[in-house]
């Protein structure tokens, strides 16, 4: 119903009509409207006939254009969730942490990327991995880049000190874990005998010490201890594994 404001009467011509009415008033135009507002993917306004349902609005949007969209819908419902998830993983990346909005754009448009810095916080912060650990380096051991050993587990250091420390004259978990990380980088020559599994576990034998060590493909050290048997156990071992 269209009214002129002169005939505006609350309760006889205009709302409220009754207790709890919730009927409202809008303005009225005289304009033949045809076409109505959309906005597109890049954020631009345009014009689309007037009598075009959403549905049919959306089904004209390319694959890519909806794609975005529903992209830019799920970042804007998270925001507050990034900002949180952002402080917390900061805390174990620390300055290979990304700021902000490149870690948004890291999270929505690099899915790979973000897989791998997903399973890098969950070990760290689990205690899987040491506090020495960077992302960079455990990235490149995992894919077979310049692997390098880096220290055992925090969860792991207790039980492996307390059985095997002593073997080695360790005198702190600290020093331990040092004598197998060299173990574990040092190149195949003279005394020092190895080899890489195929599932990318690195062994080491050094025949002067009787020390033995294994180190996991991301680096983290497995075990390290002086075998009984000396020499022929890890004889045994490279014949286990085909060398």
């Amino acid at each position: 119903m269209v009214l002129d404001m002169k005939d505006y009467a609350p309760g006889s011509t205009a709302p409220p009509f009754h207790p709890w009415c919730r009927t409202v008033t809008c303005p009225y135009f005289d304009d033949n409207y045809t076409r109505r507002a959309a906005r597109g993917a890049d954020g631009e306004i345009y014009y689309v006939d007037g009598k075009m349902t959403y549905k049919e609005w959306w089904n004209s949007l390319s694959k890519a254009d909806q794609d975005k969209m529903k992209l830019d819908l799920n970042k804007h419902r998270n925001l507050s969730r990034d900002k949180e998830q952002h402080q917390n993983y900061k805390k174990v990346l620390g300055e290979e942490m990304p700021p902000f909005e490149k870690f948004r754009d890291l999270k929505y448009n690099n899915p790979n990327t973000w897989k791998e810095m997903q399973a890098f916080y969950r070990q760290k912060n689990g205690g899987w991995l040491p506090d020495s650990m960077k992302l960079a380096l455990w990235r490149d051991n995992l894919r077979g880049y310049n692997w390098q050993a880096v220290d055992f587990a925090p969860k792991k250091i207790n039980d492996h000190f307390k059985r095997h420390g002593a073997d080695f004259g360790a005198v702190s978990q600290e020093q331990y874990g040092t004598m197998a990380k060299q173990l574990l980088n040092n190149s195949v020559e003279g005394p020092i005998d190895g080899f890489i599994t195929e599932q990318g576990y690195v062994f080491r034998y050094d025949k002067d010490t009787n020390s033995f060590a294994i180190g996991k493909p991301d680096g983290v050290i497995a075990t390290f201890y002086k075998p009984t048997g000396g020499q022929q156990y890890w004889e045994r071992e490279k014949k286990k594994y085909g060398f």
